[in-house]
């Protein structure tokens, strides 16, 4: 665990066990294994290229992203991806992740803010370091990926959008698993099957 780093930009790298970041920079990246790879933000933040660092590499771990105080977290493109087994995001965070080449396995959010998340191939909704489901607070949420969508657990935004967009393999919903929202959006290829 590191105390509160101030950098305007700030690199992560290093093998062996996991990190826990709290930071005021304004961009961040990150290449780590053997452990979980944690970052409490704060303000308007994007994960983006620092002294040949590109994006969040989390390996084979889970990758939290974490704001204390109101964060606004956005994302370059190119090689400024995030890569993780799963991703979680908590606190008081709007997330605008859209680089269609992000590649984790499942995603839960507890974060009280909108949420867009593009990822290359199939997505679960699941269980992420303790956190179950997306749950916005009542913000929109979209979800884009280049495979299947697997909701595991439950969706709800409250009075806001849902959007499911696929381009090959569809929209599963597991039994057990609901979406709470005012409006829902199924786009793309494949079988769209809720349950």
């Amino acid at each position: 665990t590191l105390g509160t780093l101030g950098a305007g930009s700030l690199a992560v790298t290093g093998s062996g066990g996991a990190f826990t970041i709290n930071t005021n920079a304004t961009t961040i990246a990150a290449q780590t294994s053997g452990g979980v790879l944690t970052f409490t933000t704060a303000g308007a933040v994007t994960v983006g290229t620092v002294n040949g660092v590109a994006g969040l590499n989390a390996g084979a771990n889970n990758l939290v992203l974490n704001s204390a105080g109101g964060a606004v977290l956005s994302q370059g493109g190119g090689a400024n991806t995030i890569s993780a087994t799963g991703l979680a995001l908590t606190g008081s965070l709007a997330a605008n992740l859209n680089n269609a080449g992000n590649n984790v396995g499942t995603i839960a959010s507890s974060a009280t803010g909108s949420l867009l998340y593009a990822d290359v191939d199939t997505l679960t909704v699941g269980t992420v370091q303790g956190v179950t489901g997306i749950n916005t607070s009542g913000n929109n949420l979209k979800l884009s990926t280049g495979g299947q969508i697997t909701l595991a657990a439950n969706i709800n935004v409250g009075g806001a959008v849902t959007v499911l967009q696929t381009t090959a393999g569809g929209v599963t919903e597991n039994a057990g698993a609901t979406i709470t929202s005012n409006s829902l959006l199924l786009l793309g290829g494949g079988a769209m099957t809720l349950t």
